[in-house]
């Protein structure tokens, strides 16, 4: 490998979460400029062993109908003090820990897991869980589901501006992958949408995911609508009830709380303006972690949903801020990070999954984690990273 290839991936903007590497069904153009042996291979050198799993690896593991009753679980003395001793004196934070290990009864505890806090873009979960769920109403066929994630083409447009976040993008002639802002005319499936979400949490992408789960709504089983009658449709006033109320409904199947974990508005000014928003956003963290928990069940719009939403969370990549502490590397972490930077405190939050180690096995430890905090800023991501780091620890089997 030249030094000047590691040299140059060391300086780019970010690194790909996303989907699992050896996918050959969801059409995902970037994924084979990471796969080991193309010229981008260096970024396999920098993934942690746990960031590797194939696709049919990875597998929802509450779906069996006792697993997928009841809530958090037992609340636990034991899992309070790994909590309280991973917390210590880190800034402010509310969190939840949630052990479901398989053989072991479900226990859990929090640390002010009922306070609210700005979700940031953890909130883009809400996104994702619109598109799915408007994707099952408009397509029940899981087959049609998955040639309309795939085959649907989308140009941005306005939809992008206003957005920073780069994407990764692979040059299949060069054998390459460039990292840039996506144009306002570049076409990519919904699927890739997605992907582009998760892999720089890009707020452009959040937009058009958004965008394309309100014209299912509107449209039903004549989505995609002609440009003409998408153009006349963002005309009209009240769109956001549209989107409040879709919203509302996926959660309510799942039974989770469209008051504790909300989001009020489109991503961007450009998108807020087409799309006025309302009711602020928030989150708390028993509510992210009964959010993860139903995906595990397979309670987010249905198994294959949830599915589909777990691999999109798998972190793949160069790890980064609670993901990056070093005794999570042998663990497959299915993860969502969000910040809001201020001048002295930075919210930073994080919520995952947490297979120890990734292998499956007997012996593989399961647990879930939310934290919502707000850290001075300047040491917030270190911070955040130790916090990680400390609870793989904790978490350890002895």
């Amino acid at each position: 490998m030249k030094a000047g290839r590691i040299i140059l991936l060391l300086l780019l903007p970010g690194l790909a979460q996303g989907y699992p590497l050896d996918d050959e069904i969801m059409g995902i153009r970037r994924l084979p400029g990471f796969r080991p042996g193309s010229s981008y291979s260096v970024e396999a050198l920098l993934m942690p062993p746990g960031a590797l799993r194939g696709r049919e690896s990875i597998v929802l593991h509450l779906t069996e109908e006792q697993a997928r009753s009841g809530e958090l679980g037992r609340r636990d003395e034991a899992l309070s003090g790994v909590l309280k001793r991973v917390l210590g004196a880190n800034g402010d934070c509310s969190a939840v820990l949630l052990d479901y290990t398989r053989g072991r009864e479900r226990q859990w505890a929090g640390v002010a897991e009922e306070q609210p806090g700005a979700p940031a873009s953890v909130g883009k979960l809400l996104v994702v869980l619109s598109l799915f769920h408007e994707l099952a109403r408009v397509r029940p066929e899981v087959a049609k589901r998955v040639e309309l994630l795939r085959g649907r083409l989308v140009a941005g447009g306005e939809w992008l501006r206003g957005d920073d976040h780069t994407i990764p993008l692979y040059q299949a002639a060069e054998d390459r992958v460039i990292w840039r802002q996506a144009e306002e005319t570049e076409r990519f499936s919904l699927m890739e949408w997605l992907d582009h979400l998760f892999t720089a949490s890009s707020n452009a992408a959040a937009n058009v995911v958004w965008k394309e789960a309100l014209l299912m709504r509107r449209f039903g089983e004549a989505y995609p609508p002609d440009e003409a009658s998408e153009a006349a449709f963002f005309r009209q006033s009240g769109l956001w009830e549209e989107v409040r109320r879709g919203l509302s409904e996926a959660m309510a199947a799942a039974e989770l709380s469209s008051e504790a974990f909300r989001v009020g508005n489109f991503w961007t000014r450009r998108a807020r303006e087409r799309v006025p928003g309302g009711g602020g956003s928030t989150a708390t963290a028993r509510e992210l972690a009964r959010f993860l928990l139903r995906l595990e069940q397979g309670r987010l719009v249905d198994e294959w949903s949830s599915l589909e939403m777990k691999r999109l969370l798998y972190f793949t990549g160069r790890r980064h801020r609670f993901a990056a502490g070093e005794s999570l590397a042998g663990s497959a972490l299915y993860y969502k990070g969000g910040s809001l930077p201020g001048p002295r405190e930075t919210v930073m939050n994080a919520v995952s999954l947490v297979e120890s180690p990734a292998r499956s096995g007997s012996g593989q430890r399961r647990y879930l984690v939310t934290l919502l905090c707000r850290l001075p800023t300047g040491e917030a991501e270190s911070t955040l990273q130790r916090l990680g780091d400390a609870l793989g620890r904790e978490m350890a089997w002895p």
